[in-house]
């Protein structure tokens, strides 16, 4: 199998970590089982550089996706099977992988060590079309900044996923977060409190990961609902505080909190 890479860009400007990709693939090829942690971190087969590499990561998803036994005989007849493959250099280099891993244990940090590649391969790529894109000269700043935030995230939200989690680690993982509730700083781990007593009784605070709709009839005060609340996590609580909104301006917004504040009615204030 020819030691091939992908990309429209030289290998000498991509990096990545050949030992990492051989070392995943070998450490499959010798337990199976640890395709189980790798695939969370690898779903896909681009995350490989290696054209080889990809290849055969990519049957041996394949495999296990339809539940087939994945290891050295089984992975070499499937690859028979693929246009272009050489069946003599493959069966050496599925070989070598096998040899050269240097531990099966450390096989979700050999992968880590891949997806870091990729992941810095793919800013590179997406700084260069950036580039590419203002060079032309064709669109406006604005078009081409929310592009490049929006490429730029979306590399970020991909790194960021994770697959599933056993309980028995998010068992303890809760324990922690328990015991911290009961120490003496207890309060930096509480809910953020609304001000409204009945309220924090109910839904304890404003809670990491918590997701509020608040839902009412058109007048019935939603907006200043929402801003003394926000009004109390920023002064009382001295948390940081953003407010959206698509209706209102911000000068609208900040009339209201004056009004609040100030015990002022909107309509009197704002004659």
């Amino acid at each position: 199998m020819d030691d091939m890479v992908t990309g429209g860009y030289s290998a000498l400007n991509l990096p990545f970590s050949p030992e990492a990709e051989q070392s995943v693939l070998g450490a499959v090829l010798l337990d199976s089982s640890c395709l189980d942690r790798v695939a969370e971190i690898l779903p896909r087969p681009e995350y490989f550089y290696q054209t080889n590499n990809s290849l055969i990561y990519s049957t041996m998803l394949e495999m296990f996706t339809i539940a087939q036994p994945v290891d050295f005989v089984t992975v070499l007849e499937k690859l028979k099977g693929t246009p272009g493959f050489d069946e003599a250099s493959g069966k050496t280099y599925l070989l070598q992988l096998a040899q050269l891993v240097p531990s099966i244990s450390n096989v979700e940090s050999y992968a880590r060590i891949v997806r870091d590649k990729y992941d810095v391969r793919t800013l590179i790529t997406t700084s260069r079309d950036i580039i590419e894109e203002a060079s032309e000269g064709s669109a406006d700043a604005a078009t081409l900044l929310d592009s490049a935030e929006q490429r730029i995230f979306d590399i970020r939200r991909g790194k960021n996923m994770q697959g599933l989690q056993r309980i028995d680690e998010i068992i303890v993982q809760t324990f922690d977060r328990l015991d911290l509730l009961n120490s003496p700083d207890a309060d930096l781990y509480k809910g953020v409190p609304t001000g409204i007593k009945e309220l924090d009784d109910t839904i304890t605070g404003l809670n990491r990961s918590d997701f509020i709709l608040l839902g009412a009839r058109p007048g019935m005060g939603k907006t200043s609902f929402a801003l003394n609340i926000a009004r109390h996590a920023a002064v009382k609580a001295n948390k940081k505080i953003a407010f959206f909104s698509l209706e209102m301006s911000k000068e609208q917004l900040a009339s209201r909190l004056l009004s609040t504040e100030a015990m002022v009615g909107g309509t009197k204030l704002r004659t």
